[in-house]
């Protein structure tokens, strides 16, 4: 997060904290009601609410192109306005800012002919915005500047603090630290001397002061810089803004590790990356990964280095595997929304049929009954082509799902190891030209727990090819567990010796189960290969097996991480919106194990079920026939 998105999240923060949400199910009653309302001017207001709760960008501009053309034909100016406001937001979002500036610009223009001051307050403002985004700061700020004039008339003291505080921020980027600085401690007076509300003075003040304090680190100010950082730091954790104490956090770090304090700058990158996973805000976690990557790099510490690159490479991919799906949803809400209005052009056109057919019943009364009919069974027939037609869409649907999530396997999930294996080639010869024999051992090491990853990875995938296609053969014998928990402690010994962690096992020597070798072994080695992923360093893991009756009882117990409830019920699912979650060291998985886990313990006659408290650790237990 740059400080150019805290002022806008300040910005809606501070004027829109009011406002709650609307649910998905609300935005659909909204849009049901304006479909089936009047197109006229008592809409505006609804069409405005619409596109103010969309979570879709275009779903957003489809809306203010309805309100803009209803308001066209009213001749009203106001939603005209705010039409066209809306229009250039949506567009600045799809970064299609050409077109965002056009639509701004048109705002503006309706605002000066209404002479309303506050109106083209906002328009100027977000005009900024859009020069902004485009890298043209010098327009950002002769626009902003603008919007500042008509504050300080209106003598609108907060919009005035932000627009300052935003306009800073340009100041910053052009390299122009006095006039940065100049807005910062004027806007600091203003917001130190206004009647806000307590919390909302003393977040305005933190992001103002931590802001000025990264512009003073930046002209060699570096003690007042990180004092002043350090200050907001502790007044955004009084109000609890966890975001932004990460992103002055990461800040922090920079600036100590510009400055030759990189032991204690790591400690907060660290905690910056932690606290960023937790909060799942990826474009934070991706720039500490690479701080701290640097910083490893400056300390000749090639492990931790190469580890923080892999990581780094690991969230830009989920990132961009997320704006895929964001591209998906919009277009999924662009499809749905050119149905709805379908289904209402065909409305229209059944009604003016129908006013037709009423004024010509007396002449052709024969005509209609006769045409009635064939329209009848005309309807019927489109009407069970539209029903099979959506069931293979949703058919198609799924299986796209299905291959989507193969493909982004394929595409991320096995590109870390793979990576990992690319880039030891300069770390290798740097150890042998050093002689540094136990380094060069402990990267070998770690080349053999990235081939294991890769290798478990690769067999997960065969597994559910193979059991997707039907071909999986099961060969069901008496299998001592005892022997199985043997097998697969000394899969992981490796990992479980590089994270320090203590594996329990609990198991008589006679307790054996009714199954088949490799699916069991299969399903015991993925929960507990998650065990370790999501188990912290020192931590402890158990492998229970208990005989009850004529069941056994298997148990991976950890004292990781947890599972949230609201993930519990997707665990077993294979879904293309699911993402796969990084363990405590920035492990990969594929997202297919525990479906593996589910359809294994399934096939094999058993019961699976888990148990997990977030912070406290996670109970998978297995019942199957002894």
């Amino acid at each position: 997060m740059n400080k150019k998105v805290l002022g806008v999240f300040l910005l809606t923060l501070i004027v829109w904290s009011s406002t709650i949400a609307q649910s998905t199910s609300s935005l659909d009653s909204m849009t049901s009601l304006y479909y089936q309302g009047p197109k006229d001017a008592s809409s505006l207001p609804l069409l405005l609410q619409i596109c103010a709760d969309h979570p879709s960008s275009t779903g957003r501009m489809l809306f203010a192109r309805e309100m803009l053309k209803i308001a066209e034909a009213e001749g009203n100016r106001d939603y005209m306005h705010r039409a066209n406001l809306e229009i250039g937001i949506a567009y600045r979002i799809q970064g299609i800012l050409s077109e965002s500036t056009s639509s701004l610009f048109k705002s503006l223009e309706i605002a000066s002919l209404m002479d309303d001051l506050s109106r083209i307050g906002e328009s100027l403002g977000e005009i900024s915005s859009s020069f902004s985004a485009q890298g043209d700061t010098k327009n950002a700020v002769r626009y902003i500047n603008k919007a500042i004039n008509i504050f300080r008339q209106e003598k609108d003291s907060l919009n005035l603090c932000i627009a300052l505080l935003n306009t800073g921020y340009d100041y910053h980027m052009m390299n122009k630290t006095d006039s940065a600085l100049i807005y910062y401690f004027e806007a600091d007076d203003i917001a130190s001397q206004a009647s806000f509300g307590l919390s909302q003075k003393a977040s305005l003040l933190a992001f103002i002061r931590g802001n000025r304090g990264i512009t003073q680190a930046k002209i060699g100010m570096a003690e007042e810089g990180i004092a002043a950082i350090r200050k907001s730091i502790q007044i955004l954790s009084a109000l609890d803004d966890r975001e932004a104490i990460v992103d002055y956090n990461y800040q922090l770090a920079k600036i100590l590790h510009a400055n030759d304090s990189t032991d204690v700058a790591m400690r907060i990158a660290q905690q910056a990356l932690l606290e960023s996973s937790i909060l799942n805000v990826k474009s934070t976690m991706k720039d500490v990964s690479i701080l701290l990557y640097r910083m490893h790099l400056s300390k000749n510490d090639y492990k931790n280095a190469l580890r923080y690159r892999l990581a780094h490479e690991a969230i830009k991919d989920s990132i961009q595997n997320a704006n895929v799906f964001r591209e998906m949803a919009e277009q999924r809400t662009e499809y749905e929304v050119g149905l709805k209005q379908a289904e209402v052009d065909i409305l229209d056109i059944q009604k003016k049929n129908q006013n037709i057919i009423s004024v010509s019943l007396g002449i052709v009364l024969f005509i209609m009954i006769m045409a009635s009919l064939l329209v009848y069974r005309n309807y019927r027939q489109k009407a069970i082509l539209s029903t099979q037609l959506e069931k293979k869409r949703l058919d198609l649907e799924a299986l796209n799902a299905t291959k989507d999530k193969l493909f982004s396997i394929v595409s991320h999930d096995l590109r870390g190891p793979i990576t990992a294996f690319s880039s030891l080639s300069r770390i290798v010869r740097y150890y042998v030209k050093s002689k540094k024999i136990d380094e060069l051992l402990e990267l070998a090491d770690e080349m053999d727990d990235s081939a294991q990853q890769l290798n478990n990875m690769l067999e997960n995938l065969l597994a559910w090819t193979i059991h997707e296609q039907g071909q999986l053969e099961l060969n069901k014998q008496s299998i001592s567990l005892s022997e199985l928990f043997a097998d697969l402690q000394k899969i992981y010994r490796g990992m479980l010796e590089e994270k320090n962690l203590n594996l329990q096992i609990t198991v008589d020597e006679d307790v054996k189960v009714e199954a088949d070798w490799n699916t069991l072994h299969a399903a015991v080695r993925n929960l507990l290969s998650n065990a370790i992923k999501f188990t912290s360093d020192g931590g402890t893991i158990e492998l229970i097996a208990q005989k009850d009756n004529a069941l056994v009882s298997i148990q991976v117990c950890d004292t990781g991480v947890g599972i949230a409830e609201d993930k519990k019920d997707s665990l077993f699912k294979l879904d293309a919106t699911q993402k796969s979650s990084f363990g405590t060291n920035g492990e990969k998985g594929l997202g297919l194990g525990l479906k593996i886990v589910y359809e294994f313990v399934n096939l094999n006659s058993g019961n699976l079920t888990v148990s997990s408290k977030e912070g406290q650790g996670t109970v998978f237990s297995i019942s199957i026939p002894s």
